[in-house]
């Protein structure tokens, strides 16, 4: 039927496609629950865990089985609920555990609290019954399938979402980036500027109107857009490609300053999302490739993030909850520091020489080995002020670095400053154990740092807040 050009259309509603067929040359609708949304939590265990050495078949395993998590962090949250709320003086006991733990499920409510993991919301009825149930439907379109065992998927045009324990109808809202070029990353302000075009697909007249930049710079603002072109699609959807420049807030990482990672996002939402879901922007859509001074793309990632937000309402304040959602679209890039390394490394290079240099001159060169040292130290706090550092308050590899040299240039001033002033055998094993000492610390400050930067990628968390 498919030589014919027969197609039908056929829904799917168990299993995943994903590394499974080189194409879907007919109409697929795939009904999932909200297990298999892309969520920023999850993409970031899995690059806590697995690094960069996950190959893309075994992501997709993982992403297939990672609703298992859902149950054990329930059960924890559950205890820890339990245990935080436990009255000291009259201890739980071993034959009320069962019923506390069942009370303190059915406390997950919908209405006074929720339970928020990785991807998957918890709320019970009175008859223990999920409250939050969520499905999904995605389809697989034939244009965006360019390789064999390749097929991104996306939202099908209507969604159908449990909201207030009714099945409510939304009209899918598209949007897609594509990054012109990214511009001043300021780790200090903690703010960077994109240019890109931003693609929305919705039946709105004016869709831009309908998003929202939740991390849009609130210390350098800015934010222009100008209409590029628009066209009419089928079912009343339309196209709107707009020009967009804006400044956005992100959270600095200034540690490991000039050898840092940095995680880069774009935050949406929808104003009203009583009518309109937003598509996270599939992975396989996100763009890395553009333009990025003096920085490396090293990741990429795109899924909701979700966040509980506890409310009081009415005159008798009662406690409520909800559940926000947004949609994060970011880059994880790192320094590629050529400028900062000269600026340091080369002046630092010769002062460490000289310090080495100093010891090996002897008793009778003793005053001139001070006097060289001496130069080194003055020197070494001249080079501190005049190398970039942005943010002064953080310890980064920058200071580290000095105050190792500070430590070692001052230890042999000191050593050898004491030692002249006994006998010249006392100097020579002071000589000797500083010959022993200075290439030591060396290796070990080197190790350390080496190590230190390895671990830039672990201090980085994709759903952490602003």
């Amino acid at each position: 039927m498919l030589k014919k050009g027969h197609l039908n259309k056929v829904i799917t509603t168990f299993g995943s496609l994903q590394n499974r067929f080189k194409k879907l040359p007919f109409d697929l609708i795939q009904l999932v629950g909200n297990h298999d949304i892309p969520s920023v939590a999850i993409e970031d265990l899995m690059s806590k865990v697995y690094g960069d050495n996950i190959t893309a078949t075994e992501k997709i395993l993982l992403l297939d089985s990672t609703f298992r998590l859902e149950v054990p962090i329930l059960a924890f949250e559950c205890l820890k609920k339990i245990f935080s709320n436990e009255d000291q003086q009259n201890p739980i006991h071993e034959d009320q555990l069962e019923d506390k733990i069942v009370d303190t499920f059915r406390s997950f409510n919908g209405h006074s609290d929720i339970f928020v993991g990785k991807r998957i919301q918890y709320a019970f009825d009175d008859n223990n019954s999920n409250l939050t149930r969520e499905n999904y439907a995605f389809t697989f379109p034939n244009s965006l399938q360019t390789e064999n065992f390749k097929i991104p998927k996306i939202f099908y045009p209507k969604q159908f979402c449990t909201v207030n324990e009714q099945l409510v109808e939304f009209d899918t809202v598209y949007n897609y980036i594509d990054v012109l070029r990214v511009t001043n990353i300021n780790i200090q302000d903690k703010t960077w500027n994109a240019e890109f075009y931003l693609d929305i697909v919705s039946k709105s007249d004016n869709p831009l109107d309908d998003i929202i930049f939740n991390n849009l710079s609130s210390s350098n603002d800015k934010f222009s857009s100008k209409v590029i072109w628009e066209r009419k699609d089928e079912n009343s959807y339309k196209t709107v490609r707009y020009y967009v420049v804006a400044n956005f807030d992100f959270l600095a990482i200034a540690d490991n300053y000039p050898f840092d990672w940095q995680s880069l996002y774009i935050s949406t939402s929808l104003k009203d999302s009583s009518e309109q879901i937003l598509q996270p922007i599939p992975l396989d859509l996100v763009d890395n490739e553009f333009e990025i001074n003096e920085w490396i793309i090293e990741n990429s990632f795109s899924g909701i993030k979700y966040k509980k937000n506890f409310l009081y309402q009415d005159t008798d304040l009662k406690k409520a909850v909800n559940v926000t959602k947004e949609n994060r679209l970011g880059w994880i890039v790192r320094r590629k520091n050529t400028a900062t390394l000269l600026k340091i490394g080369i002046p630092m290079f010769f002062l460490i020489f000289l310090v080495y240099y100093s010891v090996f001159l002897g008793f009778e060169k003793s005053s001139e080995s001070i006097g060289i040292l001496t130069t080194t130290f003055l020197s070494a706090i001249a080079l501190y002020f005049s190398v970039e550092k942005p943010e002064p308050k953080k310890m980064t590899i920058i200071d580290i670095i000095f105050i190792w040299f500070y430590l070692v240039n001052g230890l042999t001033i000191t050593i050898f400053s004491l030692s002249s002033l006994i006998t010249e055998k006392i100097h020579i094993y002071s000589s000797g154990f500083l010959k022993f000492l200075i290439p030591v610390s060396l290796i070990s400050i080197v190790t350390y740092l080496y190590k230190r930067v390895q671990n830039n990628r672990k201090d980085i968390l994709l759903d952490r807040d602003l």
